[in-house]
């Protein structure tokens, strides 16, 4: 396995480099992104798809599972590798891109589909049904799922 961190690739120049579920996987997503940064040709566009920390989803989740008694956070994965060890919101994002040279060019909430099973027993198919209802509000009111940006290295 090789480490985006140590990957020989990023020292070549690109017009497009994609991250697509990586950066909240990363220890340090900040070196990884001035390594991108440097790798671009002045122009160059990023392409960031990530989970949104401050969606609805999130909130309700997380407090629904300390209503049942778990210490579980359901944006936070430490229980299966690859890990979610960074969490971001479109401000802490925009942060990120802005320290690390890149002009956020396009910036957008987006709901995801719905992959909780519905499973048999009644807690399990009102918890699937609750989640498309809290997916559907957050939606409708800017607190979408995932992120997805694309930004510039002027």
């Amino acid at each position: 396995m090789q480490f985006i961190q140590n990957c020989k690739y990023l020292e070549k120049v690109y017009d497009t480099i994609l991250l697509a579920a990586v950066l909240e996987h990363l220890y340090d997503p900040f070196e990884t992104l001035t390594k991108v940064y440097n790798a671009l040709r002045p122009g160059g566009l990023v392409f960031i798809d990530i989970p949104n920390k401050g969606s609805l989803v999130t909130r309700v989740g997380n407090a629904y599972m300390r209503l049942r008694g778990t210490d579980w956070a359901i944006n936070l994965s430490l229980t299966f590798s690859p890990f979610h060890v960074v969490g971001f919101s479109p401000a802490s994002l925009r942060y990120l891109l802005n320290s690390t040279g890149f002009r956020p060019i396009s910036l957008q909430l987006h709901r995801w589909s719905n992959e909780l099973p519905t499973g048999k027993n009644i807690r399990a198919r009102l918890e699937h049904r609750g989640l498309d209802i809290v997916q559907f509000i957050g939606g409708s009111i800017g607190m979408g799922d995932g992120i997805t940006c694309w930004a510039i290295r002027e």
